[in-house]
């Protein structure tokens, strides 16, 4: 428990460093969506997009109905121009999952590089970009670290904490972030991937 508790920390920090498109935060849900636990399927009505999840996912769409240890994620990257769509956890905090929409009309490569040269602490890993069903997706990999100099991780003198694998896409006209971390241990680029790369290509535009 106080592993997951450090990860969760670790991972509202992160929220609170690449807060960088609004500053105003609010507690108003904007958009319109649901997730329909039978189907495992969340609907943005607003936005406009549909995702699928496994079973084995648990799937919350707001602070009232998530753990006592995933409320503060949800409010970290509430802001005037952002909004936590949903989170989600599989096997009891294995791995989480999280879907944010960032108000701004920006190409996905091009606002990777804009998080990727403003987001502190991190270690790019890996970059990629692809279609799924003609929608253009920007995968970002990257490790979060505990300490101020990540450089130094690399020397082996620091902690590994987190690792990333995000998706950036643009959705009529707004850019929405789904990303998957877990601690690095967990090995979340091999064990997880045939699970990750169902639900991204099950994406579909509305």
């Amino acid at each position: 428990m106080k592993e997951l508790k450090r990860i969760v920390i670790m991972f509202v920090a992160c929220i609170l460093m690449i807060n960088i498109i609004g500053c105003i935060t609010t507690n108003k849900d904007t958009f319109k969506d649901q997730f329909i636990p039978t189907e495992s399927k969340y609907t943005n009505t607003d936005i406009g997009f549909t995702i699928k999840f496994s079973r084995a996912w648990n799937i919350y769409t707001g602070a009232h109905d998530c753990p006592k240890e995933l409320k503060e994620t949800f409010k970290a990257a509430r802001t005037k121009n952002r909004e936590t769509l949903l989170l989600g956890e599989m096997g009891s905090g294995i791995i989480y999952t999280q879907i944010v929409a960032e108000n701004v009309d920006i190409e996905p490569f091009m606002y990777y590089k804009y998080l990727n040269r403003n987001t502190k602490n991190t270690i790019p890993v890996y970059i990629d970009a692809f279609l799924v069903n003609d929608l253009k997706i920007v995968n970002w990999r990257y490790e979060i670290y505990d300490k101020n100099e990540p450089s130094e991780a690399m020397k082996g003198n620091n902690i590994r904490v987190l690792a990333f694998d995000e998706y950036l896409l643009n959705v009529n006209g707004r850019i929405v972030r789904i990303r998957f971390w877990s601690d690095i241990s967990k090995d979340i680029y091999d064990t997880f991937k045939p699970n990750i790369k169902k639900i991204i290509n099950s994406m579909e535009i509305l």
